[in-house]
Order: C-alpha cells, then structure tokens, then sequence
C-alpha cells in the first residue's frame, strides 16, 4: 500500500542480560497505587472545598446539567423549556438524567457528578499507568531490585504529578463530556497496546472491545469519528488483498462505530430535523483559502504520524522501549487527535479545553514513558559512568512538569478565576427571588445564569437553543422569535467602564430584540473582578473589572 507501511506479525522481546534470577520481574511502570492516591486526593478537596464546582468546571456544564434536569422532569431535550435542542454530546448527558430522576438538584447534584468524574480520572491515570506496564512488556527486564524500585518510584512520582496537576484534570473531570471521553480513549489505548496496534488481526473478543469503544468514542464526542477515520487509515495495510475474510475480520472493529454514527444522525433528524448538532453548526466558520492551507497542514501531519507509527512497528525499538511500543501501537489515535484540532483550529470559532481530551491523555501517556524509559537507561549508565546525562535529563522532565504544575495549582485557585461563576450564581438566585416567577430572561452565557435561576433562560449564543434560534440567527429575525416567546429581560456578564456599564451592551440588546435604546432599561448590576477568558478574550488577559448585567426590554 502506498500510503503505510505494513509492520511483520509481532515484535521480539529484547533479550535477557541480567540473569535468570529477574525473569519474574516485570520491566518496571508506574505503580497501580497511583490512581487511588489521585482519587482520594481529588475528592477531598471536592468535598472541603465549597467553590470546586465553579473552579472545574465550565459555563457549559451546567448546561448539561439543566438538559438533563429538564429531561428527568419530563420536558424533553431543551435548555429553556420552552425551545426543542441537541446541542451536546448525548452519552454524558444520558448518563447524567438518572441523577436528576432520582431527586438530586443544584449544587448537589453537581458535586455528585464531579465526585464521579473524578472518580474516572483516577481510572484514566490507572489505564496510563497500565498502558505504559504494557509497552515494556515486550522488553527484558533488565534491572536489579533496587534500581527496578527507584524506576518504578520515578515513573510513579511523574504519574501522580500529572494526576494532580489542575489543569490536566479540569480537561477530563469539568462536569461535562470530556468526563467518559478520558475513560474510553485510555481504554481504547490500552486495548490498542495489547493487540499490538494489529486492530483488524487482534483477537476475536479484542476486536469486538475495539469497536465497542470507537463507537462509545464517537456518541461520548462526535469528534470522535475522526480518530475512527484515522483507525481505518491505519489498518488499511491490514485489508490488503481485499478478501472477503480480511473484511468480515475489520466488521467487529468498524461496524459499530459505523452504526454509532448512524444511530445519532438518525436521532438527531428526528428529534430536530436536522442531523448535527446545532451547537457545532453556530460554531462553525467559513473555510476560507489561509483556513484550508492550514487544516491542510494538519491533514499532512496526521498522515506523517500514521506512516511513522507504521514504519516504527516494523523497525527493532532500540532504547525507548516503551516510547517505541506507544508510538508503533497507538500512533492512528494520536493522528485522529491531530485532525480534532485541525477541525477545531480551521473551522470552529472556538477552541476550549475539554475538546482536546484525546490529545492531552495522549501526550500524559506518552511523557510517562519517555521518563519511565529515561530513568530506566539511567540506572543501566550508572553502571559505565558516574554520573549518566540521563538522570539530568529525568531531573529536568519531572521538575519541569512539577513546576508547571505548581504554577496551574496556583493559578487554579485564584479566586478571580472563579469569579464570574459566583457572579452569574448570585445574579441567578436575586433573579429567582425579585424577578416574576413567569418571566423569560435571555443570555448569551446562559450555563450558570439557566441552572440557578428559577425563571426559563433562553441562550441567545444559540450553543444550546434550537434549530429555529439558528435560522432565526441566520435571516436576522431573532426580534421576532424572541418576541414570539415572551422574552423580556436580558442578563449577561460583561466588562465594566469607569462608569460601572458595558458601553456595548444596550446596542447588541437592541440589535437582538428589535428595540432603540431607550426600551432597555438597565435594572441591576452585580460587579466582580476577573482574570480568565472569555469568549470575546480567548486569552487571559490580567485582572479586569466586569458585572453581571440584568436588563429589562420594554416592547
């Protein structure tokens, strides 16, 4: 085949210099115990810290959250309760209705979701900690007892450091869909390392395993028919010749998935009429000439690392035993997460955190096993040299990224990051209690603002309205379907000037509801400081007065 290469059948152990006395020991990983440590931390500080669920999380868990609460009551899939909408990732949100079946709301019922994807977080750090036990499995281990110990501490320590480390864990546990993407593609991983990247040539029951979690991929995040697509790429070698045989052998790995696919396409027709998501048809933007060189780009570069883990699968693996394994056994989920990116970089006009899941577990897998495999090549220097570059270099890795770490723990905790969580909160609950309980308010940022305000909240950025929002968006019509649903009040967070308002606010209001200036009457404001993104700043950008604007819309 012209675009990969095909590696032979399977790879030879490295042979054995220490002796038959080490034979029994395992190559050393990090230890199990690593992911438990990482739980119970999280959980402690989830269950003393009141603010956690506003730190973690994002503005749009929390509308997963009023989705799934408004499902469990018996109103259908919509945010306001009043608009029909799809726009999320329906596995997290199926998973989340049963909790709000069985009585839990609010804050509560937030916490007991984080407290379970926290819980998946640590099984994601026991599945790296398992991938990177199964990629030295095929070498010798080729260490005495001490210097397997002070490995296996090594790798433990860097394993744990990333368990802990915030902002790896606001990727995977932020009270949205990230919180099973983690667990299925480390899982995914992990079976790919023990078929030995051979997906269509693995085991029978491995083969159903793979495409049980390529289609769970794919219904946990869309997304995820890219790295399907990229699994197909990589295991066309495998299908050639095409026989009836090599395909009744790739049907267990690409039929459900396929089917998954079709399944939520299906759903999405008949629940809306239309068979993606709203949320990504807002989202998306014009591909224009610059935009398509560089998802080009990024196509090329998914190919590279396809041919590459190829090629690597068919060369010996030479020092970085554990590096070469990942690399040769996994490099087609690595090339889907570089075209998720390219996706998100070319033709999304938002790019967050938790949709690069796969990625970041991905490069987390990866920097285990280079320093498993560093630490390990230092202890066999020692024994030449006095003092091996490697164990600098190890030193330089860890240090690093405990740096990195202490700097995200410190950032994670500022309470100015939090703030315009807290803000919407307390705005929403002065809301409940002063505003008409039959009033329907309006917000472009509406997660917060929608969870904790009694009142219906219409999304005005249209992520988590209907498909009529969207062509009403489109035709410039939104003062008619606004008005057709009684809407008449806008809250919203925004920057502050010297003069205590967001000087943009009131032309962007009328823009939206049809009105001049003075039919908008501005009715409280609920200050705060702020020093993360937003939508309009992508970047922090340094400490900075906002409110949280509450507005009434005379007609």
């Amino acid at each position: 085949m012209a675009l990969l290469d095909r590696p032979p059948s399977d790879l030879s152990p490295v042979a054995h210099p220490a002796g038959d006395d080490t034979l029994a020991v395992p190559p050393p990983a990090p230890s199990k115990r690593v992911a438990p440590l990482v739980v119970a931390v999280w959980l402690v500080v989830l269950a003393l810290w009141a603010d956690l669920p506003f730190t973690i999380t994002f503005d749009d868990a929390w509308y997963y959250a009023q989705v799934a609460a408004n499902v469990a009551d018996g109103q259908g899939s919509t945010f306001d309760g009043i608009n029909t909408t799809n726009g999320y990732h329906p596995l997290w949100l199926l998973f989340s209705v049963p909790f709000f079946a069985a009585g839990l709301s609010g804050l509560g019922a937030m916490r007991v979701l984080l407290g379970l994807q926290l819980i998946g977080w640590g099984l994601v750090i026991g599945l790296v900690a398992a991938i990177v036990g199964t990629a030295g499995l095929d070498s010798a281990n080729r260490l005495d007892p001490t210097e397997h110990r002070r490995v296996t501490s090594i790798a433990s320590v860097m394993l744990a450091i990333m368990g802990l480390t915030p902002m790896l864990t606001k990727a995977f546990a932020n009270g949205m869909e990230s919180g099973l993407v983690g667990p299925i593609h480390a899982l995914l991983l992990l079976t790919a390392m023990r078929c030995r990247g051979r997906l269509i040539d693995a085991p029978r029951g491995a083969r159903w395993m793979l495409g049980a979690l390529l289609a769970l991929a794919v219904l946990a995040r869309t997304d995820g028919t890219m790295i399907v697509l990229a699994a197909g790429l990589w295991s066309l070698p495998d299908l050639w010749p095409l026989t009836a045989d090599r395909v009744r052998r790739a049907l267990p790995v690409f039929g459900p998935p396929t089917l998954a696919l079709a399944a939520f396409l299906l759903g999405n027709i008949a629940l809306v009429g239309h068979p993606l998501q709203v949320s990504g048809e807002i989202k998306r933007v014009a591909l224009t000439g610059p935009r398509f060189v560089l998802l080009t780009l990024f196509v090329a570069g998914a190919v590279v690392v396809l041919r590459g883990g190829r090629r690597a699968g068919a060369s010996p693996p030479g020092r970085f035993l554990r590096t070469h394994a990942v690399w040769s056994r996994t490099a087609f989920h690595l090339a889907g997460a570089i075209l998720q990116v390219g996706y998100y970089v070319t033709m999304s006009a938002q790019q967050w955190l938790w949709y690069f899941a796969p990625l970041v577990l991905h490069m987390v897998v990866l920097a285990v096993a280079v320093v498993t495999d560093f630490a390990e090549e230092a202890e066999l220097e020692s024994r030449a040299v006095d003092r091996p570059t490697s164990r600098y270099v190890i030193v330089a890795l860890v240090v690093g990224v405990a740096v990195g770490g202490l700097f995200a723990a410190a950032r994670f905790t500022d309470p100015n990051l939090r703030s315009i969580q807290l803000a919407n909160r307390e705005a929403a609950e002065w809301v409940s209690d002063n505003v008409p309980e039959d009033a329907v308010l309006s917000a472009w940022d509406a997660g917060v603002l929608g969870y904790f305000t009694d009142q219906s909240v219409v999304n005005l950025d249209g992520v988590i309205n209907s498909y009529e929002y969207l062509e009403a968006l489109e035709t410039g019509t939104t003062a008619e379907f606004l008005s057709a649903r009684n809407v008449t009040w806008v809250i919203n967070h925004g920057p502050m000037d010297e003069n205590g308002l967001d000087p943009e606010f009131v032309p962007l209001i009328g823009a939206y509801f049809g009105v001049d200036a003075d039919s908008i009457v501005l009715e409280r404001a609920w200050p705060f400081t702020y020093s993360g993104t937003t939508d309009a700043e992508p970047m922090p950008t340094g400490l900075r007065p906002m409110a949280v604007y509450l507005y009434r819309v005379d007609r």
